[in-house]
């Protein structure tokens, strides 16, 4: 009983990001769909509603060694520009990761050519 205990308590350890991908199947096919998008040459945009899965999926890409960049609400308005202008020019960098709410006027991502939408908000009254 107390490794099983013990065992809970480390898949809940949310610093834990192999067993928090181990209990998710939608970070399981992600991370398979994300290996077989960057052998393929592909550059991804993967949105998601919420920081908080933007935080998880920090730790995962960096796990797996995927270079990345990240806008979402807390980016500043000047800076996004900027991180645009890099993801769509530096080959290097394989994904940009963004909260859906970010878009706007001359946020331009054309350096991509797959998109994941990680959460989709499904809600029409979310549609204002």
């Amino acid at each position: 009983m107390a490794k099983l205990l013990s065992e809970l308590t480390r898949m809940h350890d949310k610093t834990d990001v192999k067993a928090l991908v181990s209990i998710s199947v939608k970070t399981k096919f992600l991370l398979r769909l994300m290996a077989n998008l960057k052998s393929e040459g592909h550059k991804v945009l993967v949105f998601s509603m919420s920081k908080k899965m933007l935080d998880l999926l920090e730790k995962i890409l960096a796990e797996h060694s995927h270079s990345y960049l990240r806008i979402d609400g807390d980016t500043e308005i000047a800076s996004r520009e900027q991180i645009c202008k890099k993801f769509n020019s530096d080959p290097s960098i394989f994904c940009c990761i963004l909260t859906t709410k970010v878009g706007g006027f001359g946020l331009n991502l054309t350096g991509a050519d797959r998109a994941v939408i990680l959460d989709p908000d499904w809600n029409p009254a979310n549609d204002n």
